[in-house]
């Protein structure tokens, strides 16, 4: 599942803030990690063997390790309700953690395609971070999912101020390529190209970048130059979903309806 690797990567950091806690052993550390790591190979197994360690005692870290199964499994759904219950549990650490999970649980439920309510999860994980002096280092990248959510949703002014303000910390892909998204939806076509030239200049080879492009130049009508876009999405992308985004585009305005 193409976003579990961005969540676990997330849980990855949450766990060593746990960890820093002086009643999480390395013992603790270890097993989770060991769960973790079975869910891209056997979600089904780590998924019984966190509720086998839920039932004796495992707390905390033994109902994450069911929760992100849950995900590769193909219920993201509950798996975000379980973070959501879990960001609510004082076992769960301070509040840099428990809006980790809340993070986690809006993943998730863009991945269930309920992007109104990953919208509502990383607004509670950033109104847990308001007062932490350290909570900067979360927020742009909270701010910046909000942003996603956001544009999933159609909401395409609260994508644009999202992905701006988490710009406000410094310069991001992810910020850049969704404010480009939420410009192209409201015909802001030049703002959204510069933007993702910005992109370009940051990363040349990034895949969604000229993607994005090649649908911008499809809605000015350059349609020989959007397929040239497409085609280095899908060379840089290989058998991945930018891919076959970008074929997909290309078939629909050979042989299709010729509307992005």
């Amino acid at each position: 599942m193409r976003y579990l690797s961005a969540i676990v990567i997330a849980t990855a950091a949450m766990f060593c803030a746990l960890n820093a806690r002086a009643d999480i052993s390395r013992d603790v550390e270890a097993r989770f990690n060991a769960c973790v790591a079975k869910i891209d190979t056997d979600p089904d197994t780590a998924f019984e063997d966190a509720m086998v360690w839920r039932d004796n005692g495992g707390g905390v870290p033994a109902r994450h390790c069911a929760a992100l199964a849950l995900i590769e499994l193909g219920h993201a759904g509950e798996a975000a309700r379980r973070m959501e219950t879990l960001a609510a549990d004082p076992g769960a650490g301070g509040v840099r953690e428990r809006a980790q999970l809340l993070a986690q649980a809006g993943n998730a439920w863009i991945l269930e395609g309920a992007p109104n309510f990953a919208a509502e999860s990383f607004t509670l994980a950033l109104e847990m971070i308001t007062d932490d002096p350290l909570g900067d280092a979360m927020r742009p990248g909270l701010l910046t999912d909000r942003a996603r959510a956001w544009l999933l949703s159609g909401s395409h002014d609260k994508a644009r101020e999202d992905a701006t303000a988490a710009l406000g910390f410094g310069d991001s892909i992810d910020a850049l390529l969704v404010r480009a998204a939420a410009l192209r939806a409201v015909n802001s076509l030049r703002n959204a190209l510069t933007d993702i030239e910005r992109v370009l200049k940051l990363d040349p080879n990034n895949a969604a970048a000229y993607l994005e492009r090649g649908l911008i130049h499809a809605q000015t009508g350059e349609i020989e130059v959007a397929k040239q876009d497409w085609v280095q999405a899908a060379l840089l992308n290989k058998d991945g979903p930018i891919a076959r985004e970008a074929q997909d585009h290309i078939a629909r305005y050979t042989f299709g309806s010729g509307t992005p």
